[in-house]
């Protein structure tokens, strides 16, 4: 079927479930995505297709490319797995005020 075809024809799909986590405020310099990317080929003795075939691959999934600070590219909605960390919910911290308070002695 087409479908089949073209999951078997997706040649960024494994590389986005093994190496990439998704989240809306998560942001990607596409330069190492695509870094990222190419050494997963690398690693796993497969074709890399070429940069802008990647990226247009990448956005026909709805990922939005925009430029940043410097001349940077970034990739919106996507990270690399290892920087997941800094997307988490950080959970709130309550500092007691009277250890805050410095003591003075007279």
């Amino acid at each position: 079927s087409t479908e089949e075809y073209k999951s078997e024809m997706d040649l960024i799909e494994p590389f986005l479930k093994s190496e990439c986590f998704l989240h809306e405020e998560a942001k990607v310099e596409a330069r190492e995505l695509y870094k990222k990317y190419e050494q997963y080929c690398f690693d796993s003795s497969d074709f890399a297709v070429k940069n802008r075939t990647f990226y247009r691959m990448i956005e026909s999934r709805g990922f939005k490319k925009k430029n940043g600070a410097k001349n940077k590219v970034y990739i919106h909605g996507i990270g690399i797995e290892g920087e997941r960390w800094k997307y988490m919910e950080q959970p709130e911290v309550v500092v007691n005020e009277s250890l805050t308070q410095k003591t003075r002695k007279i």
